[in-house]
């Protein structure tokens, strides 16, 4: 699980997952070890008996990222350790305009591409996983997904992508937002990656340090020396969920029995919603003539092909 910081979705999400199956293992990841110590430390105390990995990555850089996948399998254990879900939650939103290390915008390395190299590293390990339908891969993404740009669906060439002179903070953030839903709609309907059940899910708009660039600095910047009781008055003050309210429908999508969720599926509560801007790409895709008259199909086609190209923009790094 990455975005595992206490006060985030991701720290709810763990606590969720051990309060219905206290003896599993869980690895969790963060960018700053301090913070991640702290959160370990708080988890344990809801848990004392939790056995949790720490993993600090850095998604900004695909470097990181990849020896944050292989420090993961070491805590696997043997080669042939088996992976029973990857939750993908970390992410930023609408930040100042800044490229990863590897020269990416910013946003869309970070939320998108970051966790493309992580969940291909460890696809092999879900892959392995006795639960139905196989291992199962949730991407937090967001209802900013539908005003993503859809021409980013049939981008060969990421990094040409929104360049600083043209830099908008919520396109990039919507966009990065639809390609995190995209890749699991690709990745769950794919033929190459079998014994996987992906899904992307919208999990509210909520009271997490992923506002702080929208946040008026006067709670932005006092959010962390909170009580829960005042954070939960600030939640309510703006209408936005707590980050409990907004796990619950990310933790659904990992508990849930494959019979239960929509497998590829972008879900907003309980329901599955259509990916606009996957129709309008799969529409203009000059290659995608399998199904014209197919319109499912042709999204799919267009997910799948996306998919591709992500993993591909990543392989240097597997």
């Amino acid at each position: 699980l990455t975005g595992f910081s206490f006060g985030s979705i991701g720290f709810e999400v763990a606590a969720g997952i051990l309060r219905r199956n206290a003896a599993c293992k869980l690895v969790v990841m963060a960018r700053n070890e301090a913070r991640l110590e702290d959160s370990l430390r708080r988890l344990k105390e809801m848990h004392p008996s939790a056995m949790v990995s720490p993993v600090v990555v850095q998604l900004e850089s695909l470097k990181s990222v990849r020896a944050a996948a292989a420090q993961t399998q070491r805590i696997l254990g043997d080669s042939n350790a088996s992976l029973d879900a990857l939750v993908n939650c970390a992410g930023v939103m609408a930040c100042p305009e800044a490229r990863t290390v590897e020269r990416y915008e910013y946003q869309l390395g970070v939320n998108h591409l970051s966790h493309v190299l992580l969940t291909t590293s460890l696809l092999p390990a879900l892959q392995r996983s006795q639960r139905q339908g196989g291992g199962r891969v949730v991407c937090v993404s967001s209802a900013a997904a539908l005003f993503g740009d859809p021409h980013i669906l049939l981008e060969s060439d990421f990094r040409s992508y929104m360049p600083s002179n043209e830099y908008q903070r919520w396109p990039a953030y919507c966009t990065s937002k639809l390609a995190n839903a995209v890749f699991a709609r690709g990745l769950n309907d794919g033929d190459k990656w079998l014994n996987v059940t992906a899904v992307s899910v919208h999990p509210g708009v909520v009271f997490t340090n992923l506002a702080q660039h929208i946040l008026p600095s006067w709670i932005s910047n006092r959010r962390g020396a909170m009580s829960p009781q005042a954070q939960l008055n600030a939640a309510r003050l703006f209408g936005l969920k707590t980050p409990s309210e907004g796990a619950r429908v990310p933790l659904d999508a990992v508990l849930k029995t494959r019979g239960c969720i929509h497998p590829g599926a972008f879900m907003i509560g309980s329901r599955s919603f259509k990916l606009w801007p996957l129709s309008k790409a799969a529409q203009q895709a000059p290659r995608i003539q399998d199904h014209p008259n197919d319109k499912h199909n042709a999204e799919s086609s267009v997910a799948v092909q996306f998919t591709e190209l992500s993993i591909a923009e990543v392989a240097g790094y597997l």
